[in-house]
Formats: structure tokens, sequence, C-alpha cells
């Protein structure tokens, strides 16, 4: 009977743990997408006013651009706190966001297409971190990349923008 199926689904404990938990840890990633947000747009500033006291012939990668100004590199670090890392290789700009728990293979199926959906309606604000990079920096190819793995190191969700 549908009706009993419902009743039970929505009376198990296990499955209002398992509801808080993802409401819970919902109300965390738009925390820190927030964060994200804020930590890329403070970067994207730095940069661009870097590019306009810096002369021509500079570095060639984001990388090489961030370690050469020590406050560009000062906000880099200072980014890294409590579950995020920030980190730059190359010409990516990297977010990595690491949950206090690990999550056996069930739950990490059923996070991915949370963490997609979520993280979608911030497509655009990320490809625009990385707009603002490329013109402030005066390089070109610059990726931002979000990824969301657990305490295991086990990766829920990445994306590149």
């Amino acid at each position: 009977h549908t009706g009993f199926l419902y009743q039970s689904f929505h009376t198990d404990p296990a499955v209002k743990i398992y509801s808080t938990l993802l409401n819970e840890e919902g109300e965390k990633d738009m925390k820190i997408a927030k964060k994200i947000l804020t930590s890329g747009i403070v970067v994207s500033l730095l940069l661009a006013m870097a590019v306009m006291f810096a002369g021509c012939g500079g570095p060639e990668t984001l990388e090489e651009y961030i370690n050469s100004d020590e406050e560009a590199k000062s906000t880099i670090d200072s980014l890294s706190t409590n579950g995020m890392t920030v980190d730059v290789t190359g010409n990516t700009l990297t977010y990595t966001y690491t949950y206090p728990q690990t999550f056996d293979a069930a739950t990490v199926e059923l996070m991915k297409p949370e963490l997609e959906n979520a993280m979608e309606s911030m497509d655009s604000s990320f490809e625009s971190i990385g707009d603002t990079l490329e013109e402030g920096s005066g390089i070109d190819d610059i990726t931002v990349r979000v990824v969301y793995e657990d305490a295991a190191g086990t990766e829920l969700f990445s994306e590149d923008y």
C-alpha cells in the first residue's frame, strides 16, 4: 500500500537524520559558496590593482603571478580556513571544501546530484571570477575549480569554470 510506504519512509528515524544532515550540509554549502565567491572577488580586485601598477613582460601563469605579489599570496593563504583551502597551480585557482566526516559510497552517490544542483546556480559567478582574473592579470585560460570532498579525500563533486 502506497500510503504505508510513504508513512514508513517519512517516520523512519534514519531517514529523518539523513534528511536533517542534508539540510544542514545544504545550508553549509550555501555559506561556503558565498565565501568562495567573496574570496574570488577579493583575489580579482587584488590582481586588477596589481596590473595597474605592474609593467609589461610579467609572469606567464596565474601561479607565478600570485607568487610574485606578496599581498596577493598573503590573501590567497588567508582564504584557507575551517574546511576550505584555496590553492593556485598553473592557471587554476582551486577552492577545495572538505567535509569533516566521511561518507559511504551510497551516500556519496546521493550527494552528487544535490551538490551539482546547488552549484549550477553559481556557474555564471565562477565564470565571472575567472574572466576577472584573466582581465586583471593579463593571463589567458584561467580556470576556477571548485571541489567538495569528504574527510578521507573522496571527491564528492568538482567543476571547472
